[in-house]
């Protein structure tokens, strides 16, 4: 019998300090704006702090259009009252991105189409192979870029565009979005998006699940001192420590205690004890922008609460996007996994977790 290979992955680790110039905690969490979930673990606290609870996520919404022509997202009236306007993110949902066609649009304002050969050449828009189907590309990748300045009307780009996507193919999709203003004036985004209003627009809201240990729990001690290794040793073992991370994700039994074999999970050296653990995650669509209010949130929370010896901030991007970061192609294979984690210190370095799945480029 065949063994089951296990899909390949990578697992990219930087360790900084949020201070340092050259820090690019911020470009990380920009460049991978499709978040499909975030997760806040907090040893040391039996409930969320009222520092993270007034700016969950879950105090958001976003949006489900039902059947939105793809044409409608690369209108001149939509770019310039939407796109330029705020921080728009959305992404076809029901769609499988090895084998039907998915769409996405990114704050940076660019539109991505994945589609098969033979949708791509109906198409007739310029894009690149997709790099995860071998040698005879069945698969390709689109990208208009709808800031440009020849995508307005009149242009000779903007009006192949327009055809392409509404004379010569009507393409449609279930697709959600969140959008948030740039300034703080507040903008009736219904009256923004009349122009969909023959579309059914749904109001939905974010998840929220919380996993609460109450009782003394074992954790790793982590230092910014320490190296950082491969395999345990004189440093932190980094896989060890994510693994750790896992384990109170997924809701394991007992860490630490004796048990059955399943539940005999040990916790990294070196440990220390705390009272209680937390971890709260959210799951719908997640803003970048929000990202960065909780990890601004949750720095501050770790250097003022002398029982947090650190904080974990963990976000998962979709499973079929067509790009993961910084627009680079993203596919699904045996599992469309590509999430990063940011390990918080109290002295305000970090470590970064960068989980790349095998139909993903490195960032």
């Amino acid at each position: 019998m065949d063994q089951f290979q296990s899909p390949k992955s990578k697992l990219i680790v930087e360790k900084s300090s949020f201070h340092n110039n050259k820090s690019r905690h911020n470009t990380y969490i920009d460049g991978h704006p499709l978040n499909h979930a975030v997760e806040v673990m907090l040893p040391g606290c039996e409930s969320l702090p009222d520092v993270i609870q007034d700016i969950s996520p879950d105090l958001d919404s976003y949006y489900l259009v039902k059947r939105l022509p793809v044409v409608e997202l690369v209108k001149e009236e939509f770019v310039k009252e939407i796109l330029r306007k705020g921080h728009f993110t959305g992404i076809s949902v029901g769609t499988r991105v090895d084998n039907h066609t998915v769409v996405a649009v990114l704050p940076s304002g660019h539109l991505i189409l994945s589609v098969d050969k033979d949708l791509y050449q109906e198409l007739g828009l310029s894009g690149k192979p997709s790099k995860y189907t071998g040698r005879n590309a069945t698969r390709f990748v689109v990208e208009i870029d709808l800031f440009n300045a020849n995508h307005s009307n009149g242009k000779k780009q903007y009006n192949r565009v327009l055809w392409s996507l509404k004379d010569r193919l009507n393409l449609t999709f279930n697709f959600i979005f969140s959008w948030e203003p740039i300034n703080e004036e507040k903008v009736n985004f219904m009256q923004l998006t009349r122009l969909w209003d023959k579309y059914v627009l749904e109001d939905l809201s974010i998840v929220s699940h919380t996993i609460q240990k109450t009782q003394t729990t074992v954790v790793p001690k982590l230092s910014h001192n320490q190296s950082l290794v491969s395999t345990p040793g004189d440093g932190q073992d980094v896989s060890s420590i994510y693994e750790y991370i896992g384990t109170i994700s997924c809701d394991a039994n007992q860490v630490g205690g004796p048990g059955i074999y399943s539940s005999s999970y040990t916790c990294p050296e070196p440990c220390e004890e705390v009272k209680g653990i937390t971890c709260q995650r959210w799951s719908g669509l997640i803003s970048s922008e929000k990202i960065k209010q909780l990890l601004k949130a949750l720095r501050s929370f770790v250097k003022s609460d002398a029982f947090v010896p650190w904080a974990a901030l963990t976000v998962h991007g979709f499973d079929d996007s067509p790009v993961s970061w910084w627009r680079k192609e993203h596919g699904f294979h045996k599992n469309g996994c590509n999430l990063y984690t940011i390990l918080i210190l109290p002295d305000d370095t970090y470590w970064l977790y960068m989980a790349i799945g095998t139909n993903d480029e490195c960032p």
